[in-house]
């Protein structure tokens, strides 16, 4: 009795964590099981906590890796646009040559490149990935337009075109394209 000191400070702090445990033991045991089963719940909110984490880290990865697809997927988008465009004057003045021959001389005849969505792009024509309009087979709409005469301005072929202009159209079109290696006519 003469060795034991009265605390009450400490006293009020096991009396305060008392409070704490059986409040725990209430909300998440169900006000059963004691100290074990709180520290088996304690165990499980770890584990739930650590998946979280987890997912988050997994989500970061996944976020990087997304970022450096979308960055090769336009490098390549931008790349087959140039292609695109200097393939496009070639073929168009093929195209022209092929139609004097096939009775159309005065046929206008060019190859409109247009972006799929109106995007920001940089003065070298690159595209912003924020506002990019992704598709399987670049950024841009290719579209043929035509006249058969230099009075009508050209238009989408299947409007503009007669059954006749428009099957020597593409007879016109193959003839360029088989010395690029296309089909023969």
């Amino acid at each position: 009795r003469d060795r034991v000191r009265a605390a009450p400070v400490r006293l009020a702090e096991i009396e305060d964590r008392l409070v704490l445990l059986r409040s725990l033991e209430r909300r998440h045991a169900g006000g059963a099981g004691g100290a074990d089963t709180l520290i088996e719940r304690a165990c499980e909110l770890r584990e739930a906590l650590s998946e979280l984490t987890d997912q988050v880290a997994e989500r970061r990865k996944t976020v990087v890796a997304a970022e450096g697809g979308m960055k090769r997927y336009l490098e390549l988008a931008n790349s087959l646009r140039s292609a695109r465009q200097t393939a496009a004057e070639n073929l168009a003045e093929r195209v022209r040559r092929e139609l004097v021959g096939l009775g159309i001389p005065r046929a206008r005849f060019s190859i409109r490149i247009e972006p799929l969505r109106q995007r920001s792009s940089g003065s070298d024509g690159s595209v912003d990935s924020s506002t990019a309009h992704f598709a399987e087979h670049g950024l841009d709409r290719v579209e043929f337009l035509f006249s058969a005469s230099p009075e009508m301005e050209p238009g989408p072929i299947a409007e503009v075109a007669s059954g006749g202009e428009a099957s020597r159209f593409f007879l016109a079109l193959k003839a360029a394209g088989a010395g690029a290696g296309g089909a023969s006519t």
